[in-house]
């Protein structure tokens, strides 16, 4: 789980969302790029196309896509 500091312009409980109550949610994948080709032929619309890096000494690659509720959703891989 992350949690993300609140903000201004941050929703509040009583706002209505259109993704309301998650708006970010990141799945461990073996391999993301693959898991990329995948949803993208099912028709997910990509938002950031896979990228390798290096958080903190842990090589990982990540991508997002939009979700059907408009979520952000993360592919996280690490090797």
């Amino acid at each position: 789980m992350e949690l993300f500091d609140v903000y201004e312009g941050s929703p509040k409980p009583e706002d209505n969302v259109p993704n309301d109550p998650i708006f970010h949610f990141a799945l461990a994948v073996d391999y993301a790029r693959a898991a990329v080709e995948h949803v993208r032929i099912a028709g997910c619309e990509i938002i950031v196309e896979p990228i390798g890096v290096n958080l903190s000494g842990l090589n990982v690659t990540l991508a997002f896509l939009k979700g059907p509720s408009g979520e952000s959703i993360e592919f996280f891989q690490t090797y």
